[in-house]
């Protein structure tokens, strides 16, 4: 398993290839209408000539031994440029390649007959199952993006990445005993929540904007996690249990919440991405 670390002065934009594959993420995850406006489009403030300008975002992946290059362009409503190459037996191949307004240069004419100015041909190409658009797009997708802004959110998802397997769940309690938490073990509690007491918890248009007028169930998950704590008389407390959300600290849910993820990494092979580790 390789590792590689960014170490920079602050303020320099480490975050910001995080935020650069989020934004890749988002980009080529569906497809998008014409109307719409790429949250995710961020041009440089400190560039005034970049205002309104193309964002341009490239990824170079290895998947079983070939590399795959991948690049698109995007202004807040609509792809500019957009190409994807590989090299099998180590020579470059097109796959397809487009500019603005769909002008296709290289690709398949039954995709850009689906696709319109907003939307990636990576995405097109994966939703109706060419083989090399979907190796590209799953390996994007497949991408462990973590932020300690994210930290309340963190352990929960831990928990659903070794859920499956007793022996990711073990790893996973391995790997806290090693950063001497002092947890030793942990639980999870789903339960469905009330509809309007979860009304009057959050604002109404918050509310509105959740639900979006659907009759979902909503299920609230409790974390609670067992720490190895002695008594006096030589016994394991039965008090030792604490309720993550409310009684640990913002650096124990931060460690629990990307332990699920490396475990997954490990396990899997997956590239995890984590800021301020």
């Amino acid at each position: 398993m390789r590792s590689t670390a960014a170490c920079c002065p602050n303020a320099t934009g480490k975050s910001f290839l995080l935020k650069a594959l989020k934004a890749l993420q988002q980009m080529v995850a569906d497809a998008y209408p014409e109307s719409i406006r790429y949250s995710w489009y961020t041009p440089c403030k400190l560039d005034p000539g970049s205002h309104g300008k193309p964002v341009d975002l490239r990824i170079r992946l290895i998947e079983d031994g070939v590399l795959y290059d991948y690049s698109i362009s995007f202004t807040s409503n609509a792809v500019t440029h957009e190409s994807l190459s590989y090299y099998p037996k180590k020579r470059v191949k097109g796959v397809f390649s487009r500019g603005p307004d769909k002008n296709m240069r290289k690709g398949k004419a039954r995709l850009f007959q689906l696709m319109n100015s907003a939307s990636s041909y990576l995405a097109i190409g994966a939703k109706y199952n060419d083989d090399i658009c979907s190796k590209v797009y799953d390996a994007i997708q497949g991408l462990i993006l973590l932020e300690s802004q994210d930290v309340a959110n963190l352990p929960v998802k831990a928990c659903n990445f070794v859920e499956d397997s007793q022996e990711k769940r073990r790893m996973l309690l391995k790997g806290l005993q090693k950063a001497d938490l002092g947890i030793v073990d942990y639980e999870r509690e789903d339960a469905n929540v009330d509809r309007e007491e979860f009304r009057q918890q959050i604002p109404p248009v918050l509310f509105d904007r959740l639900m979006n007028g659907k009759e979902a169930v909503i299920t609230k998950t409790t974390l609670r996690v067992r720490h190895g704590y002695v008594g006096p008389d030589g016994e394991p407390s039965p008090d030792a249990v604490f309720e993550m959300d409310r009684e640990e600290s913002t650096g124990t849910k931060y460690m629990f919440g990307i332990m699920g993820p490396i475990v997954d990494s490990i396990l899997n092979g997956r590239t995890i991405v984590i800021n301020e580790f």
